[in-house]
């Protein structure tokens, strides 16, 4: 009786190491499935970061572009005797282009000051207004 007993001790211990040894592997399993997740959450939130950021500069560029040629714009809707309003007009649109120059290209302000300095010299010579020249900028 006691061979018996010893006999389904032993089986029982050898099932339960097996079943022991299956839970360290189900647990090691999950632990690397758990760092790789840890793992592509990183990554995913730092692209999503980075798709932010890059959506944030466009909306700004965008937006500082659209007020900068408004600026520009308004600057051809002047009669000779409004060089006040010319020139007042020209300081407004040359300091939200120094304020803003982080959003904008170089293109960009290389042409803004072409058309800063075409409206400059209108101002103090009226004679030089040129409407095919204004249409180009």
């Amino acid at each position: 009786m006691q061979d018996e007993l010893v006999e389904f001790v032993i089986e029982h211990i050898d099932s339960l190491s097996k079943l022991l040894i299956f839970v360290a592997v189900l647990l090691l399993i999950n632990i690397v499935l758990s760092l790789v997740k840890f793992r592509m959450d990183w990554v995913l939130k730092g692209r999503d970061v980075h798709v932010f950021k890059a959506n944030f500069i466009t909306e700004n560029e965008l937006r500082i572009k659209a007020e900068l040629f408004r600026l520009l714009n308004k600057l051809t809707y002047f009669f000779k005797g409004d060089e006040d309003v010319l020139l007042t007009g020209i300081t407004e649109a040359e300091r939200y282009l120094g304020d803003n120059l982080f959003y904008i290209d170089k293109n960009t302000e290389r042409s803004c000051h072409e058309c800063l300095d075409y409206f400059k010299s209108l101002a103090f010579d009226f004679s030089k207004k040129n409407y095919e020249e204004e249409s180009k900028l």
